[in-house]
């Protein structure tokens, strides 16, 4: 456009300076071929098992914890219940009076909702545990890493899309450890390793419990645990 109104006409050759050279072309024709060539595995099996191993302890933990919480109010309550039974059969007024006190002075009735916050927290603290002895038998096998891997690469998974592991009972008829991940239409797929040899009967697991250093010398070993308001138990 001239300062008179439309009409302006750019020199000849005006864009020759942007045109694309073959050979920039060429180098980007490569780039891509090599891209396409090029195999990125950014986790492997021993990554990523380790990896779920420390969230799977994490986890459980945390459902522990949660436990522990849900649990205070039926730990009172059953140390209330034993301060009551106690003055009752003692036949001591001033020690059934200070049982009422307690009770009058603190809420120690159990709610619906305690019952539901227990049972879940203790739901929890049993598939969490599951899933973190399930992590913990693959991450401790070297073979079963290797077989996941090897997996991996036949199927052409990456584990940084996959999800959390798991166990399941039901689907495959056995008990496996489950790799799951989605593809790019969204549809399933499992890397699976067998379970079987794993699984403890109920026998096996309170044998262990009982067997186990902490049960033994554990804080459970102590009455006051469990009966903190016990007359011999030192006040909290």
């Amino acid at each position: 456009m001239t300062e008179g109104g439309w009409g302006g006409i750019s020199p000849d050759g005006y864009l020759t300076t942007v045109h694309m050279e073959q050979a920039k072309a060429d180098a980007y024709n490569n780039a891509i071929m090599e891209v396409q060539d090029e195999s990125f595995m950014q986790m492997d099996a021993t990554q990523y098992v380790a990896g779920q191993q420390a969230t799977a302890s994490e986890a459980f933990t945390n459902a522990v914890d949660n436990y522990v919480a849900a649990s205070y109010i039926f730990i009172e309550a059953t140390a209330v219940n034993n301060l009551a039974a106690d003055a009752q059969a003692s036949g001591d007024v001033a020690q059934a009076q200070a049982v009422q006190s307690y009770v009058t002075d603190n809420n120690v009735l159990i709610t619906s909702q305690d019952v539901t916050d227990y049972n879940d927290a203790l739901d929890t603290v049993e598939l969490s545990g599951e899933i973190w002895a399930t992590v913990e038998a693959v991450y401790a096998d070297e073979q079963s890493i290797q077989g996941l891997q090897t997996m991996a690469v036949e199927f052409g998974y990456d584990f940084v899309n996959a999800s959390d592991m798991f166990l399941d009972r039901y689907e495959t008829g056995a008990p496996v450890a489950v790799v799951e991940f989605l593809d790019e239409a969204a549809n399933i797929h499992w890397l699976t390793i067998d379970m079987t040899a794993q699984i403890k009967t109920v026998e096996q697991m309170n044998q262990a419990g009982n067997q186990s250093d902490f049960y033994n010398t554990g804080p459970t070993q102590d009455p006051c645990f469990f009966d903190p308001m016990a007359p011999t138990c030192p006040i909290p």
